[in-house]
C-alpha cells in the first residue's frame, strides 16, 4: 500500500471522527456535554473559537491587516480565521485542515520506522496506536495546538534520523541518498515551523536538543572514520548538514514568540540557585524559566483537576536534577492506574479518565516492546537518537506541568514514538516468524 494510500485512510478515519462528534453525538447523544457550535463542554477550543469569530468580524471590517497569527497568543484561533473567512465561522470548517494535519503526523511517523528497517505493514501496524487512539480526538474533532505541534516534533525527528541514515548509507541508494539528505533539510525547515506556530517558546528547547543529535551524528561518523569504515569526505558531509539542520532553525528564535497568557496573577518569582551555570546564561535563564512556569502551572486555579506533585517546586538547579527519575515516571506512565477510575472537573474528563485506562494499558505493552527493540537495535546509532529526542523533550515538560490532563497531551507525540517502534519491532518479528514458517 502506497504512504498516499494510507494518508488517505488516516485523512478519512480522522475527518469522519469529527463530523460525527460535531454533528451527531455531542448535539444529540450527547447534548449535556455540547458547549454549542459541535464543540465539547470545558476545552480550550471554546476559547479559540471565541477569538477566531472575533477576529473575523474585525477583518470583515478592515480587511485583512487586521489579521493575527496568534490573537490573544493562540495560533489555532488566528488559524482557525482563515478557514471561517472562507467557508464558515462555525469549527467544522476546520475538519479537513485537522485531518490532514493528523493523517500527515501518521505518515511522518510511518517514515521514522521504515528508516529503521521496519517494513511497510510493521511501520503501517506501529503508527496506529498515534492516528486511532480516542484521546486525540481532543485535537482534531475540536482544535488545539496539539496536532500542529506533533507534526513538527515528528517532522524534525525526521530529519535528523534521515540525515544519519543518508549518511551512513543504510540499505538506500546513491540517487535515494542526496534525495534524502535534500529532504532532511526541508524536513528540519517545516517542523521547527510547526512548532513555532504553536509553542514558539518550545523552539529554544527543540534547537538545544538537536543540538545533542548533531552531535550524536558527528561523534558517529567520527568513531567510523578512525577506524576506517569511512571517508573523511563522509565525515564533513555529515557536519556540514548537521550544521544545516541546526542553523535553518535558528531564525525562529528570533520571530515573535511568548509563553501563553495566564488568566490568573502569576506567583512571585523566587529566587532560583543556578549552581555552576552564570545566572545570565542560556542555560542559567533556561533553568529559571523551567522554574518559574512550573510555578505557573501549580499555582494556576484553572488547571486544578488532574494535577500531580504540586507541593513539589525547584530552588535550584540540584532540586531540579533529583527531580528527573519522577518526571519521567510520570512523564512516560502518568496518569497511573489509581487515577483511572476517579471523577473528572467536568463529565466529559471523567469519561476521559476512563479511556485513559485502555490507551494507558497499550501504552506500557508498548514501551515494554520498545525496550526490547531497543536491546536488539542497540547497535544503530539512529535508535538512540530517537530515544534521546523523545525523552529529551518529554522530559522538559514533566518538569514544568504538573497537570496530568494537559501533560498527556503535551507528551502525546514523544511517548507514541516509542510505543511505535515498539510495536513494528514485534509485528515484523511476527511476520518474519510466519514466512519462516510458511
Amino acid at each position: 500500500m502506497s504512504l498516499l494510500r494510507i494518508w488517505v485512510i488516516f485523512f478519512l478515519f480522522t475527518a469522519i471522527n469529527a463530523v460525527l462528534v460535531q454533528f451527531v453525538f455531542l448535539p444529540h447523544l450527547l447534548p449535556h456535554w455540547h458547549a454549542g457550535h459541535g464543540l465539547l463542554v470545558g476545552g480550550d477550543w471554546v476559547q479559540f473559537h471565541r477569538l477566531a469569530t472575533e477576529l473575523l468580524a474585525k477583518i470583515q471590517e478592515s480587511g485583512w491587516q487586521a489579521w493575527r497569527l496568534r490573537p490573544d497568543l493562540q495560533a489555532p484561533a488566528g488559524i482557525a480565521t482563515i478557514f471561517y473567512y472562507f467557508l464558515q465561522p462555525e469549527p467544522w470548517a476546520m475538519i479537513p485542515f485537522n485531518a490532514a494535519v493528523h493523517a500527515s503526523s501518521g505518515i511522518v511517523l510511518i517514515a521514522v520506522l521504515q528508516h529503521l528497517q521496519f517494513n511497510r505493514m510493521a511501520s503501517l501496524i506501529g503508527s496506529l496506536p498515534l492516528v486511532i487512539y480516542p484521546s486525540a480526538m481532543m485535537w482534531y474533532t475540536q482544535m488545539h495546538k496539539d496536532g500542529v505541534f506533533i507534526l513538527g516534533s515528528l517532522l524534525l525527528l525526521l530529519a535528523w534520523v534521515q540525515l544519519q541514515v543518508s549518511i551512513s548509507k543504510v540499505g538506500i541508494s546513491k540517487t535515494d541518498q542526496r534525495s534524502n539528505l535534500l529532504l532532511s533539510v526541508v524536513w528540519a525547515f517545516l517542523g521547527a515551523g510547526f512548532i513555532w506556530v504553536m509553542r514558539p517558546y518550545f523552539v529554544s528547547l527543540s534547537l538545544a536538543v538537536s543540538a545533542f543529535l548533531f552531535l550524536l551524528v558527528v561523534l558517529g561518523r567520527a568513531s567510523k572514520l578512525f577506524q576506517n569504515k569511512t571517508t573523511p569526505k563522509n565525515f564533513a558531509l555529515a557536519f556540514g548538514l548537521g550544521f544545516v539542520l541546526l542553523a535553518i532553525q535558528v531564525p525562529y528564535l528570533y520571530l515573535y514568540g511568548d509563553l501563553d497568557p495566564q488568566s490568573y496573577t502569576p506567583p512571585p518569582a523566587r529566587p532560583f540557585d543556578t549552581g555552576i551555570f552564570p545566572e545570565n546564561s542560556f542555560i542559567g535563564q533556561k533553568l529559571i524559566g523551567l522554574s518559574r512556569s512550573r510555578d505557573n502551572f501549580r499555582f494556576n486555579p484553572a488547571i486544578a483537576g488532574s494535577n500531580i506533585d504540586t507541593d513539589v517546586g525547584f530552588d535550584s538547579t540540584g532540586d531540579m536534577i533529583r527531580y528527573i527519575p519522577r518526571a519521567l515516571q510520570i512523564g512516560l506512565l502518568a496518569p497511573f492506574p489509581s487515577h483511572w477510575f476517579q471523577s473528572g472537573s467536568v463529565a466529559p474528563n471523567t469519561m476521559m479518565r476512563r479511556i485513559s485506562a485502555l490507551e494507558m494499558s497499550g501504552i506500557y505493552i508498548g514501551l515494554c516492546l520498545f525496550i526490547v527493540a531497543l536491546i536488539q537495535m542497540r547497535k544503530r546509532l539512529e535508535i538512540w537518537m530517537i530515544l534521546a529526542f523523545n525523552i529529551l523533550l518529554l522530559l522538559t515538560f514533566a518538569l514544568v506541568v504538573v497537570n496530568v490532563g494537559t501533560l498527556y497531551r503535551m507528551r502525546y507525540g514523544f511517548v507514541m514514538t516509542l510505543v511505535a517502534i515498539g510495536i513494528a519491532r514485534c509485528t515484523q518479528y511476527l511476520l518474519e516468524r510466519r514466512s519462516t514458517v510458511q
